[in-house]
């Protein structure tokens, strides 16, 4: 399958932005279609309207949308997104005993590696100090504030 061009991604999000809009406001055909001018495309994705018809056949042709041109030149299309594949349901194994093991290996129960397990961290909390150590860092810290704004 090839990928889409950047014009045809755009113009299929586009589609996607007027479905939701019809659904959201009741606007939606029976069958879920709804219509659109080639050239309102074109204008709001900033691109010629030969683009858009040829970015149209390429979504139809891998399956996206189904669209219905307006008669004449000028009519609007009709167009039907289609459902999406199922490419994000979980893995489902075809053998129903079929378990992964369950191995533990010795790194990922240490977590972070940027910690190295031969150095402790050495936190200074208020528990460890004992009130004659904080009222010490206290008298220090008002000294030094009122050296900074006495000069």
């Amino acid at each position: 399958m090839k990928r889409l061009t950047p014009a045809c991604r755009s113009f299929l999000y586009y589609l996607m932005n007027q479905y939701t809009y019809f659904s959201k406001n009741g606007k939606l055909a029976g069958d879920g279609s709804f219509f659109k001018a080639d050239s309102e495309a074109a204008g709001y994705l900033g691109v010629c309207p030969r683009t858009i018809k040829r970015c149209r056949g390429h979504l139809k042709e891998i399956g996206k949308i189904k669209a219905a041109e307006g008669k004449w030149s000028g009519n609007a299309t009709r167009y039907w997104l289609l459902e999406k594949d199922d490419k994000m349901s979980p893995f489902q194994s075809g053998i129903k005993d079929d378990k992964l093991s369950a191995k533990v290996d010795k790194l990922s129960n240490k977590g972070c590696q940027n910690v190295t397990p031969n150095k402790e961290k050495k936190e200074i909390n208020q528990e460890t100090l004992n009130d004659l150590q904080i009222q010490e860092m206290h008298n220090a810290f008002q000294e030094t504030i009122k050296k900074s704004f006495s000069k």
